[in-house]
């Protein structure tokens, strides 16, 4: 929970497949990894910069366990030869410790891209104008 709202967000309350962020379109992919393992991983593979430059994704960062962890680790290793990768992470304090997100899983995502931590815990719309700016910050 909370990309989705976020991604709903950015996209002015719609479920745009397409955002409009200072004049460049990005492709939006809401289905994280965690939710069509198959879709996620066809993108990763098949999308080429030629034909989109940008695109921005929701992904789960399963890294717990290696049945997830290292096909998710292998997915990014080649998708990060295409595009530069940036990780804007939503790391709610509110959330059990459990199930918050732990150094080690950040040091993975930061081994192929720049990762910002979103750790406030507030509605939608302030998540979503703090993702424009980390986006525009790294166009």
């Amino acid at each position: 929970m909370g990309k989705t709202e976020t991604l709903t967000a950015l996209s002015g309350g719609t479920l745009a497949r397409r955002i409009l962020i200072d004049g460049t379109r990005f492709p939006v992919r809401r289905m994280s990894n965690d939710e069509d393992d198959q879709g996620f991983f066809d993108l990763l593979e098949y999308k080429y910069p030629d034909s989109q430059p940008y695109i921005i994704l929701a992904m789960c960062p399963t890294f717990k366990e290696d049945r997830r962890r290292l096909p998710l680790i292998a997915a990014l290793e080649r998708f990060s030869q295409r595009y530069d990768l940036f990780f804007f992470v939503l790391g709610r304090k509110e959330n059990p410790v459990q199930k918050r997100m732990r150094q080690k899983e950040v040091a993975v995502m930061e081994s192929f891209g720049v990762v910002e931590i979103f750790r406030r815990s507030t509605e939608a719309a302030s998540r979503a104008r703090a993702f424009r700016k980390f986006i525009e910050a790294h166009m």
